[in-house]
């Protein structure tokens, strides 16, 4: 997935929210998707990468540059 783009998990969330008539603007989603990526790298950190998954900690990782 390129660096930046909604993963279709976001884009399930966004598909939820907007059935209920909730807005998510674009710095909304890219909150999200940091706070998503930070929560993927402490697990990574306490549990281990093989817990978390390696896609999961690159996308973490891609996300904080």
């Amino acid at each position: 997935m390129a660096r930046g783009a909604a993963s279709p998990a976001d884009l399930q969330v966004v598909r939820e929210l907007a059935e209920r008539g909730v807005v998510v603007t674009a710095s909304q989603l890219e909150s999200w998707r940091r706070a998503r990526g930070m929560v993927h790298l402490v697990a990574a950190i306490g549990l281990g990468v093989q817990k978390v998954g390696t896609d999961a900690l690159a996308e973490a990782f891609a996300l904080f540059g």
